[in-house]
């Protein structure tokens, strides 16, 4: 049994540097987390998929209810995975750790606010 490399043609740089962060930072409401983190896992390669562990491999639509529970997944599979599995799984580890905790900052951030637009007490 042969194991492939992960990065097999293609560079890992769309899963690090700070632009998905960025993006992440960057969302006005909770559609814009999700639809970075669609985008995010849109770029993984079929290989990169199959070697993320089942229980915690994020679908290409990938709903807001989701996000936190694949980030506590992922984090849970760092210490149950080697190699370059584990390097994936910790840059997606730490990308939905992001995603979940951008989530919670717009969500706080909306529920001070009122329906008619005014800090509730």
């Amino acid at each position: 049994m042969t194991i492939h490399r992960i990065d097999q043609n293609k560079p890992h740089h769309f899963l690090t540097g700070s632009s998905w962060q960025e993006r992440l930072d960057a969302a006005h409401a909770p559609v814009d987390v999700v639809s970075t983190t669609r985008d995010f896992v849109a770029l993984l390669t079929p290989y990169e998929l199959y070697a993320i562990p089942e229980s915690c491999r994020p679908a290409p639509n990938v709903h807001e209810d989701e996000i936190a529970d694949l980030a506590y997944q992922l984090v849970q599979s760092e210490s149950r995975v080697e190699g370059e599995v584990a390097e994936l799984v910790h840059k997606l580890a730490r990308f939905f750790s992001h995603a979940a905790t951008r989530l919670g900052q717009l969500r706080a951030r909306d529920n001070e606010f009122d329906d008619e637009g005014r800090r509730s007490a």
